[in-house]
């Protein structure tokens, strides 16, 4: 349950707000009410409110407005003149010392004279002579530029005032530059166009380098190719023409008057073996694929089964015997008189020593 009482804070008086159901439950009912109280007893609206929640008498609203109206009289009345003296002399108001010497000072100035200079007024010029906004000031002027000073309670000189004159000239001294701010733009164009043609420069010496390295490299791997190329096409003529011992760079074959192989001769097995398969194909319809080399059987170090396919033979491998001759360090295949006797491929693989056809000279 709410306390129907509440304490002022400036006096300490408890209200009674039990009656305040009287004055209506909505608001617009409470403003009708008080309304109405305030016309018939002549008192302010809050008050009226005051009233009618208990926390004051109607006595009390009525001394509280005559308060207020009393006050603001008070207020609003002029302060009483001086008296006379008794003696009936007039009574003279007090001067400062400082401002009796300041009005002096200013007296004993000569007068500036005529001023061909344009006046700037304020707003309260401007209301006094709307004709005065910007006219050259005469002789007559300077008595109400003193009269505007007065009026206004400030110096002469702290009036808001320009010229045209000192505007063009502030303008010209914007637009001119001094010889410091010359020799600044100088110095700092000098140090820019500088530093440029130095930045130029090297990026241009660098690009020289490259290009330079670049035209060494490109020579470099020509003359490579170009040598690569010589040696080669001279190999290959060498190849071709073969050497002041033809026995001794390529294997030789021998053939009786049916074109029949009767002696293959090589540097090595190898070379022997791939020689009489060559030749033998040509001139037959079937052809031979060299496989392999063979120790032969007993192993000895001059001898070897050259192993190869004969596609006329296809059940089994065939082989020839290759023997070295100890004179001439040469392998040979064949006697010469009758064509190369084959046999079938030895068939004891653990007893064989077996070189690949990577082996090739």
């Amino acid at each position: 349950m709410v306390d129907p009482t509440i304490r002022c804070q400036d006096c300490g008086h408890e209200h009674d707000l039990s009656r305040s159901s009287g004055l209506g439950e909505t608001a617009k009912e409470q403003y009708e009410l008080a309304n109405e109280f305030a016309t018939r007893h002549g008192v302010e609206l809050p008050s009226a409110y005051s009233i009618l929640l208990g926390l004051m008498t109607l006595a009390e609203a009525h001394e509280a407005t005559a308060a207020k109206k009393e006050k603001q009289r008070e207020k609003n009345t002029p302060e009483p003149a001086p008296a006379p003296l008794n003696d009936g002399s007039t009574a003279l108001p007090e001067i400062d010392p400082m401002v009796a010497a300041q009005a002096a000072a200013d007296a004993a100035k000569p007068d500036p004279g005529p001023d061909d200079a344009v006046l700037v007024l304020d707003a309260d010029d401007a209301d006094n002579d709307r004709t005065s906004d910007a006219l050259p000031v005469s002789s007559a002027q300077p008595r109400k530029r003193y009269s505007n000073a007065a009026r206004h309670r400030r110096a002469r000189a702290k009036e808001e005032k320009v010229t045209i004159h000192v505007e063009r000239e502030m303008a010209e001294q914007r637009r001119k530059l001094t010889w410091s701010q010359g020799i600044l733009l100088a110095v700092l164009a000098s140090l820019t166009l500088g530093l440029s043609g130095r930045h130029a420069y090297r990026t241009w010496q660098r690009l020289v380098e490259e290009g330079k390295n670049a035209q060494k490299m490109t020579s470099a791997s020509a003359k490579a190719v170009e040598g690569a190329e010589e040696k080669a096409v001279a190999r290959a003529r060498e190849e071709q023409r073969g050497s002041s011992v033809p026995n001794a760079m390529k294997p030789q074959v021998v053939r009786d008057a049916n074109n029949r192989v009767t002696q293959v001769i090589g540097t090595t097995p190898m070379s022997v073996l791939l020689a009489y398969c060559e030749a033998v194909s040509t001139t037959d319809t079937y052809e031979r694929e060299p496989l392999e080399l063979a120790q032969a059987t007993p192993p000895t170090p001059n001898q070897r089964f050259g192993i190869f396919r004969d596609f006329s033979q296809l059940e089994s491998d065939r082989a020839i015997r290759i023997t070295q001759n100890r004179e001439t360090k040469r392998w040979i295949a064949g006697n010469g008189r009758e064509p190369i006797p084959t046999r079938e491929a030895p068939a004891q693989p653990d007893t064989i020593r077996r070189a690949a056809l990577g082996d090739r000279p």
